[in-house]
Formats: C-alpha cells, sequence, structure tokens
C-alpha cells in the first residue's frame, strides 16, 4: 500500500520485500525480507566491523543480534536476532563447504526455521515462546487423519487416529484458509513483479473493477491499524 500510494505522488520507494517465504536458505530470506533495515545494517554495522575479510561470522552475529534489539527492548527480540545470526552463520559454513541439499527440502527447513524462530518474536517473555515451541514439537499433540489407519497400522505404525481438522488441531474452515495461504505462498508472481510486467488488458480491468468494488463494501468497517501495537 506504501509504494502504491507513494506512485501515485510520483514518489518511489525501495523495495522492501520480495516474497520472503520463498526464499530456500535463511540467507536469502534476508535478502528478500525487510531489504531496506537489511541494507542499514550491512552499510553501518557489518562493513565497519570487518565484513567478509576480517571474522566474517562473528561480524553476521553481531549484526543480527543488533537487529533484533532494533525490533524491540526485551530478551525475546535478542533471543529472535540471536538465531537468525546462527542461522545465517550455519548456512554460510554451510555452503562454503561446498554442500547442497534438494530445493524441497531447503524450502521445508527454512520455512520450519522461520516460523520456530517468529514465536520469541511474538511471545511476552522467553519462557512463554519455549512453551510454545515445546507443545508444538510435543507427541501428546501429534495425530494422524483415520484416512491413513490403513495405511500406517499393516506397516506396523500405531499412532492416534482421528479427523483431519482434529489431527491439525484446526477448524475445518482453518483448513482451507491455510491451504490457500500456501497456494498463494507458492504463487509464481508477486505483486512487484505484476507491477513491473504491468500490461493494461481487458480481463485486468474487469478483475481490478471487481476488486475495487469489494473494497467499497468494505470501507465503513472499522479495523485496527495493523502496526497499532509496534
Amino acid at each position: 500500500m506504501a509504494i502504491g500510494s507513494a506512485r501515485m505522488l510520483n514518489i518511489r520507494l525501495p523495495i522492501n520485500f520480495y516474497s520472503p517465504y520463498k526464499s530456500l536458505s535463511i540467507s536469502e530470506f534476508w535478502r528478500r525480507w525487510h531489504i531496506t533495515l537489511g541494507r542499514f545494517l550491512k552499510d553501518h554495522v557489518y562493513i565497519p566491523l570487518g565484513g567478509a575479510r576480517h571474522n566474517a561470522l562473528w561480524n553476521i552475529f553481531i549484526t543480527f543480534l543488533l537487529g533484533g534489539i532494533w525490533h524491540g527492548a526485551g530478551w525475546t527480540f535478542i533471543a529472535w536476532g540471536f538465531l537468525h545470526g546462527v542461522g545465517v552463520m550455519a548456512h554460510r559454513v554451510w555452503v562454503g563447504a561446498g554442500m547442497r541439499m534438494p530445493k524441497a527440502f531447503a524450502w521445508v527447513l527454512t520455512f520450519g526455521f522461520l516460523n520456530v524462530t517468529w514465536v520469541f518474536y511474538r511471545e511476552e517473555n522467553i519462557s512463554d515462546a519455549l512453551q510454545m515451541i515445546k507443545t508444538m514439537f510435543s507427541a501428546s499433540m501429534f495425530a494422524l487423519p483415520k484416512s491413513m489407519r490403513g495405511i500406517m497400522e499393516p506397516a506396523g505404525i500405531y499412532v492416534n487416529y482421528t479427523d483431519l481438522h482434529l489431527a491439525l488441531n484446526m477448524e475445518p474452515q482453518s483448513i482451507i484458509y491455510v491451504a490457500a495461504g500456501l497456494l498463494l505462498l507458492a504463487w509464481p508472481h508477486n505483486a512487484i513483479y505484476m507491477m513491473e510486467h504491468f500490461q493494461p488488458r481487458l480481463r485486468t480491468a474487469i478483475f481490478l473493477l471487481c476488486v475495487t468494488v469489494i473494497s467499497v463494501t468494505f470501507i465503513n468497517r472499522a479495523s485496527e491499524f495493523l502496526y497499532f501495537n509496534f
């Protein structure tokens, strides 16, 4: 919205997010996520510390630790920056050793790492974050859909079986929302790409007209500003 509003005033803002959840590594994530902050930390922290010339891994760690503090004055933000720093350091060592992994596995690993670290970003304190992560990976929370019983039990695998939405600990409509979100996440082109390659067409005009009409119908609804408590 900021980029579009600025364009209406003939101001071109720099790109700040570029499909970060499509990243295949934590390093790539930070090249796509909060790009302006990453550029600032690189120019004013990482490079002055010595960059890749001297103690590169240590410089990466300090940079991300300060990046965590920038997001908020609390131990959870420090832990968040600490984990991202360790993640980027591990990826630097992995690449430096010439090792690779399949793209699908790399995406799952990166996406999973990000979801775990966001817990520290979101929770009020470290103990709540650790409890949340413990719950996320607790065996007592694990169950499979009933439809898989015929496949798993003959193989000697006996676990709890339940309905799909209960196995995911979600309401049925929530499963649809998550599936739609993952589909949008995997969409080949983001809004910035489509804007740069925009060509006026009748179908595009019809689509934008429909979006405008839907937006106008919701214009009187009260909603809290996204960054109200940021």
